[in-house]
């Protein structure tokens, strides 16, 4: 509950004219791996949605998914152009096989605020597969140690197919145990 006290500065900034300028303005849907199903609607905590791909499905430019700690065991792309992905703290894809987390579309954001999101990928699997122009991702970790496993793979298309935004072959993290032995592919 909110005091009066509280308020008074906010009161005082409207009387001055000012005004909040809201810096999000699309849908936010809601994950919660403790959800019996996806049946939820996912436009609250209360009614989220039990896997992070049944929320993406109902995204539109501009929206995001809020995803609560917990682990989930699925795929995750991004595929919805200028979409973001908010992961609270703690939060795990633990995959069976293939890529944990993909950013397929174009101006994405894939942030974990105050921690890190852990991708665990298996052998031979890839924990970030970034092939979207302009993705952004913050604060993810890839838990690479696996025979084979590719952290973070960025193959956009920009400014040609298979290349980086510099010109050169992208970057790939190999699976050993060094965390410095990038190489270019």
């Amino acid at each position: 509950m909110t005091s009066i006290i509280g308020l008074i500065p906010r009161l005082e900034s409207l009387a001055r004219g000012e005004q909040n300028v809201p810096q999000f303005t699309g849908t936010i849907y809601y994950v919660d791996a403790a959800h019996a199903d996806d049946s939820g609607d996912g436009l609250s905590p209360s009614t989220a949605k039990k896997t992070i791909g049944a929320a993406i499905a109902l995204l539109s430019a501009g929206d995001a998914v809020t995803v609560k700690t917990g682990t989930y065991a699925e795929a995750v792309d991004l595929n919805v152009n200028a979409c973001e992905l908010w992961f609270e703290h703690g939060v795990i894809l633990a995959l069976g096989a293939g890529t944990g987390l993909t950013l397929s579309a174009h101006y994405c954001k894939v942030q974990c605020p105050n921690g890190s999101l852990r991708v665990n990928p298996v052998a031979g699997g890839t924990g970030v597969l970034m092939s979207g122009n302009w993705g952004y991702v913050h604060d993810v970790r890839v838990a690479s140690n696996s025979s084979g496993a590719i952290g973070f793979d960025i193959t956009d298309e920009w400014p040609r197919a298979g290349r980086d935004r510099l010109g050169a072959e992208p970057l790939r993290r190999e699976g050993d145990a060094d965390p410095d032995s990038w190489r270019r592919i």
